[in-house]
């Protein structure tokens, strides 16, 4: 299998090229950024050979690769993916597809039409821990958070689709089926975020969804509650269960991979299989459009 990646920074350096390189090694990488010496340097790394390394992502387009991972900025990723899907060639990319709602909705369709695989990063739904949210039966109330330090400067579009939409999209993975939003809200600026939310709710549960930039710890919380108990999920890690019985507490040891604790490596295996055996979406298009749909709805009735 021959397989390209396209945007080689910090996320990628951290998050994918260790697990790519070292798991799966009967893969022919193709790498590709337009920092020439950044791609020499990962090159050596890596063993890959020089005529492996691309400081255009065109070139891929006429070496019959299979697929692709995209890691550039969210601004890049439409002019790729549509690029990729047109020529049959299957497409990971980060979070989010697009920050604009229509452009995400025409990729999508533009998958469908050409029958190829678009999957999106969505790392939390491949965690552990979050599966084990996932299985709890009869969940009524799902309060998640996602806060920075001290960061109030960015603008909320960006925030939005940057930062919020990964407990969105994690905790409508908690529910199956249809929700409807409640309420929103933004405290900040279109040029500035401080706080958001959105409460949305299912068939059988209440969800409540927030952000702050100006919490003065960097700390994701998931809690996912049901008659039978009460779980709690800190930094995708530190799980603790309350129930009548007391309290039961779950960690990771320091010597646990933090790829498969982050979700990052079953997810990296779950592409490149579904691929292999031309499967179905690990991440399918219509719940990942559900997020990206909860994402603009928070920004339209702010009036961003």
């Amino acid at each position: 299998m021959k397989v390209g990646v396209i945007g080689l920074g910090t996320i990628a350096q951290k998050a994918y090229l260790p697990m790519m390189m070292t798991e799966h090694p009967e893969v022919e990488w193709h790498l590709s950024t337009r920092n020439k010496e950044k791609l020499e340097v990962l090159g050596e790394k890596y063993r890959i050979n020089a005529e492996q390394l691309h400081t255009d992502w065109k070139d891929l387009l006429d070496l019959d690769i299979d697929a692709v991972f995209i890691h550039t900025p969210t601004t890049t990723h439409a002019e790729i993916i549509r690029a990729m899907l047109e020529k049959r060639i299957a497409v990971f990319v980060d979070k989010p597809i697009s920050d604009q709602l229509e452009e995400t909705k025409e990729l999508i369709k533009l998958s469908k039409k050409t029958n190829t695989l678009l999957m999106t990063g969505f790392n939390r739904r491949f965690a552990p821990r979050v599966k084990e949210l996932k299985e709890i039966q009869n969940k009524n109330m799902i309060y998640f958070q996602k806060n920075q330090a001290n960061q109030p400067t960015k603008a909320s579009r960006y925030r939005i689709y940057d930062l919020m939409i990964h407990p969105i999209d994690t905790a409508l993975h908690m529910v199956d089926g249809p929700v409807r939003i409640i309420g929103t809200g933004i405290v900040g600026t279109e040029d500035a975020l401080k706080r958001a939310w959105v409460m949305l709710e299912s068939e059988s549960a209440h969800i409540m969804v927030s952000v702050n930039t100006e919490s003065g710890a960097r700390l994701e919380t998931m809690e996912v509650q049901s008659p039978a108990a009460t779980m709690r999920l800190e930094n995708l890690t530190d799980f603790t269960k309350y129930d009548e019985f007391g309290i039961g507490i779950k960690t990771y040891g320091d010597w646990e991979n933090t790829l498969l604790k982050r979700g990052f490596a079953p997810m990296i295996d779950a592409f490149l299989e579904t691929v292999e055996i031309s499967g179905e979406n690990p991440v399918s298009l219509e719940t990942v459009l559900q997020s990206h749909e909860v994402c603009e709805k928070i920004l339209e009735n702010a009036g961003f």
